[in-house]
């Protein structure tokens, strides 16, 4: 059984590039697939399509505001993605610059 917690998170880790893509431009044209994966999933626990909606909506909003209150670490990670570093060093950069609250 999947608990309400470890849903929530998969959920915002599902959406996270639709999510940063309407950080950077307003908008968000990407992203249809996963939501389209995400709902499969959702309704493949039972959820009602207004319950997998009500998640989907939550996800997004939740992942944004994630992503805006650290953009810092945002930016320094996408440099580094850019510059061509490891997953190792991805996740130390983030490791080291993230507090345990998010």
């Amino acid at each position: 059984k999947i608990g309400a917690g470890s849903l929530g998170k998969f959920s915002c880790v599902a959406l996270a590039g639709i999510s940063m893509e309407y950080i950077a431009y307003g908008f968000a044209e990407g992203g249809v697939a996963d939501v389209r994966q995400l709902d499969g999933m959702l309704r493949a626990l039972a959820f009602s399509q207004k319950k997998s909606d009500s998640e989907v909506r939550w996800a997004v909003l939740n992942t944004i505001g994630i992503l805006r209150r650290h953009e810092g670490v945002v930016r320094a990670l996408s440099g580094r993605m850019a510059a061509g570093a490891s997953v190792g060093e991805c996740v130390r950069l983030i490791e080291e610059n993230l507090s345990e609250d998010v």
